[in-house]
């Protein structure tokens, strides 16, 4: 989460109200904060701690965190993350393509 103190910690987006000039503001409010997710993983009696570990693992990834952790690892300039997008496109309609043909 991004945010700015300016002696509300806990309610960024009155920070950011407060403490941005307008401009800057805007595009901050527009954007879309990433949400926390906390991953709880109980142990039931008789678990090893090997196991434990495996649970919480499982959850990590049915979660997706861990691909987002890697997309968001380091910065994507918006026209690097168009030219992905267009080339995902393209990728996915040659395999259509290549799929109705096999028909």
């Amino acid at each position: 989460m991004i945010g700015f103190y300016c002696g509300s910690w806990f309610d960024y987006r009155q920070d950011a109200r407060n403490c941005i000039p307008g401009r800057i503001r805007k595009q901050f409010l527009a954007k879309e904060v990433s949400k926390i997710s906390m991953i709880f993983v109980k142990a039931a009696p008789g678990d090893t701690t090997d196991s434990v570990i495996r649970k919480f693992t499982r959850k990590v990834i049915s979660e997706g965190l861990l691909l987002e952790l890697k997309k968001k690892e380091f910065y994507q300039k918006p026209a690097e993350v168009r030219k992905e997008a267009k080339k995902e496109l393209e990728r996915r309609d040659r395999a259509r393509r290549r799929a109705k043909a096999s028909r």
